[in-house]
């Protein structure tokens, strides 16, 4: 299993530009690809109002905007299994309310991008990672923890 993370595009919008000032970082979203899928990516995503799995070319257009980490799980086939459970569920703009304000706003049956790839990596990493509730995981921050889990970067 792969976990992207994308750039933010200098030619972006005012409201992906806010996350950049927010977060202090060059990343606007995370992405959980799964090799044994064609890299297929499962996230949350604003454009498809919710958690999909795409085609890896239908999500990474611009290869040279993603940063990518092999993150090792056991068996990428339960991951999978795991993961199809928020098929179709809704993006949360809540949740991000709920990281940037400290409020429990949280709503349980939607999700946004590094919160639900932190979620799928902290549950089936091989390698432990940094315990924090999910809702706090910007994509910036996802980057962090698999950096400091020793996640093998790799070129796609």
């Amino acid at each position: 299993m792969l976990v992207g993370f994308e750039k933010i595009a200098v030619d972006a919008p005012a409201r992906i530009q806010l996350t950049k000032l927010y977060t202090g970082s060059e990343f606007i979203h995370a992405e959980l690809f799964f090799e044994t899928l064609h890299k297929a990516g499962f996230a949350a995503r604003v454009s498809t109002k919710g958690m999909t799995l795409e085609p890896f070319q239908s999500i990474v257009e611009r290869p040279e905007m993603w940063v990518f980490f092999r993150v090792p799980v056991q068996n990428e086939i339960q991951v999978i299994s795991y993961v199809r459970q928020y098929a179709g569920k809704g993006f949360s703009f809540r949740n991000i309310a709920s990281m940037v304000t400290g409020l429990n706003l949280l709503n349980p049956d939607a999700k946004f991008c590094s919160e639900l790839a932190y979620e799928i990596i902290s549950l089936f990493s091989l390698v432990p990672v940094a315990k924090v509730p999910a809702y706090t995981v910007t994509p910036a921050s996802l980057f962090e923890i698999c950096r400091n889990a020793g996640f093998e970067q790799v070129q796609l």
